[in-house]
């Protein structure tokens, strides 16, 4: 028996207007765009598999947390419109008191587990001027403060692996299961992040310096060093690089790859080569490129 705040389909719009109110919003205003979203959470509770979805979504106490739902809602939908079915919310450590999102069942031989992360930018705006014809903002924004919210998007990928120095989510050695964290970075850098910025994240500067061709601004304002997830340590590494090595050796040793995505659809996706050497992992992901954002 279904257990939950949603007994019928016509509940979810009361109740997404409920949630909505509780944050100062109301649906009407955005009807088209929340017309769409309800449709997509109807499509979702008709599988009878995402009750806990839903009832995580209504009952959300803050904006944050709803977006947070949101987001995996609207991933959900891109793989069950599609004839694809989830499993939500699977525990791989059960004592470490955490699960994974969704995983994915391939033929019975390959499993694909997705970890949902939201990350929100750590800017501030600090001076607004509005005229009648338009409104400037400026924010603080130098070369430490840049580095060091590059630096915190790393940090948030390695807390999806790693809690209090021991391994979350992610069990690592399985054959055949491969594991992918998602990335919303609509809100990140105010939405103009770009896929170097993803490539420092993951591959570090000199990856960035010797292996795409990359405007040379570019390079002269990313002119600090950061440690990829996915680097080799080198003969010159730093005692700091070792040290975020270590902190990343969980990370390194279970997730296959990285994915971050906007809401308009565009997506860079990172393959981490230590794992990913027979292919196997980039040719599933290549084949089932189902993975999207789009409000539509």
């Amino acid at each position: 028996m279904r257990k939950n705040i949603i007994v019928k389909k016509e509940d979810i719009q009361t109740n997404l207007d409920k949630s909505l109110s509780k944050f100062g919003r109301h649906i009407q205003e955005r009807s088209n765009n929340i017309t769409v979203f309800i449709d997509k959470l109807v499509f979702l509770f008709e599988t009878s598999r995402y009750d806990k979805l839903l009832n995580n979504l209504f009952s959300a106490s803050g904006l944050d947390r709803f977006n947070d739902i949101v987001f995996e809602a609207l991933f959900a939908y891109d793989f069950e419109s599609k004839g694809h079915k989830l499993d939500y919310e699977v525990e791989k450590i059960p004592e470490s008191g955490s699960s994974i999102d969704f995983c994915y069942k391939l033929d019975n031989q390959i499993e694909m587990c997705f970890e949902l992360l939201r990350k929100r930018d750590t800017k501030r705006i600090t001076t607004i001027q509005k005229t009648e014809h338009y409104i400037k903002w400026e924010t603080y924004s130098n070369e430490v403060d840049d580095r060091n919210s590059k630096i915190n998007l790393r940090n948030a990928l390695i807390g999806k692996c790693v809690k209090n120095g021991k391994p979350i989510k992610f069990s690592k050695g399985k054959k055949g299961t491969y594991n992918f964290i998602v990335v919303n970075v609509e809100d990140f850098h105010f939405g103009h992040i770009t896929e170097e910025d993803c490539i420092l994240v993951m591959y570090g500067i000199s990856f960035v310096k010797t292996s795409i061709q990359t405007n040379e601004s570019i390079l002269f304002y990313w002119n600090y060093d950061i440690f990829g997830l996915f680097e080799n340590l080198r003969p010159n590494s730093t005692d700091k690089d070792k040290e975020y090595y270590n902190e990343s050796q969980h990370f390194r040793e279970t997730i296959h790859g990285v994915l971050f995505v906007k809401m308009t659809g565009d997506a860079f996706c990172f393959i981490n080569k230590r794992l990913c050497k027979s292919g196997v992992g980039i040719q599933t992901y290549s084949k089932h490129k189902f993975i999207t954002t789009r409000g539509k």
